[in-house]
């Protein structure tokens, strides 16, 4: 697949056309912000439709003080990963995106929100794809937009670390301003992970594997994100497991414990959120044990979730079924003119 995906690289290089713009607002509970006003930016590539997002998070909904800024990009079109819960698995193709469209979004969206070169940034190279697939361009990607943007930061995850991967990630790290270094947790029970997760390599780390990798690791800023699913993980019996395996690195991450954000992907593999109640359960559990973790849920579906708007466009340009969507990216989306990516 990885030989696979370096064939279509070659090919992927084409110039982005700008299409839509889709706005959505949502209060949140998350990290130290509670409202977000959130854009999804819709390119075509070629034949091929590309999501990129710009957030802006706010302390509260009278959006005097901003928290923070953050460029979501997608490092390929559709996602060999597959998860079961996430809209980009619903999408047909895969291909990887060189650097250079990467560049190009980062620029476009920076110039449309006349962001000085110096404007702290967060880019989180979390959208569409994973990094087992796309390190080599995130890695390039990194190094060349800390030189454009100086005060940028960034944050990567993957379903599928590995021990190699891990050791680049930390010279990166050491070289560059990373947020955070993300892992998706599913359950302590490997079978259940790769039950929904499919596209997971073997090789990939193990959850114990990657705890005893912080173990050692010099650096702070892991994350674990939790994504809290009903009837999967969230029983006291799933807390306790995965609190006891986060004591030993409690001083080195922080746990995102994540509401599931329902698509159709999760509908059609009849996977539903926990509650609300669940999630402060599992919240409550860690920090009494000294470990930092925060809820991360919206207080509606905005449909804004990875891969959700190409997921649409394309099955309104080719098919009634969007039709059958509920979605606020129909009514917001609009035509823009793509600014200038004079640097």
């Amino acid at each position: 697949m990885k030989a696979l995906l370096e064939t279509n690289l070659a090919s992927a290089a084409q110039p982005l056309e700008l299409l839509d713009v889709a706005t959505s607002t949502n209060t949140y509970s998350a990290n130290g912000w509670s409202y977000e006003c959130a854009e999804k930016y819709l390119f075509r590539m070629g034949k091929k439709l590309i999501e990129a997002g710009f957030y802006t998070h706010f302390a509260d909904a009278s959006m005097e003080m901003v928290v923070k800024q953050v460029i979501e990009l997608p490092t390929s079109y559709g996602c060999p990963m597959k998860c079961a819960y996430c809209a980009a698995s619903c999408i047909k193709g895969i291909m990887v995106l060189p650097p250079e469209s990467l560049f190009e979004m980062t620029d476009l969206i920076i110039h449309a929100h006349a962001l000085p070169a110096d404007c702290k940034i967060l880019v989180t190279l979390t959208g569409t794809g994973d990094a087992y697939y796309t390190l080599n361009q995130i890695e390039r990607y990194i190094a060349v937009t800390s030189q454009r943007y100086r005060n940028a930061s960034f944050t990567i995850s993957s379903c599928a670390w590995t021990d190699s991967m891990l050791k680049r990630v930390e010279k990166m790290a050491a070289a560059h301003r990373f947020r955070n270094i993300q892992a998706t947790f599913i359950s302590m029970n490997d079978m259940v992970t790769r039950r929904l997760i499919p596209g997971l390599p073997h090789e990939s780390c193990g959850i114990f594997e990657f705890i005893n990798h912080i173990r050692t690791s010099l650096l702070r800023n892991w994350r674990i994100n939790y994504v809290l699913l009903n009837a999967i993980n969230d029983s006291n019996r799933s807390f306790r497991a995965f609190m006891e395996a986060m004591l030993p690195i409690k001083d080195k991450v922080i746990v995102r414990i994540s509401s599931l954000n329902e698509t159709l992907a999760s509908k059609k593999s009849n996977l539903k959120p926990s509650s609300g109640d669940h999630a402060a359960v599992l919240q409550e559990l860690l920090i009494a044990k000294g470990i930092h973790a925060y809820l991360f849920h919206s207080a509606h579906n905005d449909n804004m979730s990875c891969g959700q708007l190409v997921l649409e466009r394309t099955l309104m340009e080719s098919s009634d079924l969007f039709c059958q969507l509920s979605s606020p990216m129909k009514e917001t989306a609009q035509i823009l003119q793509s600014p200038s990516t004079d640097t």
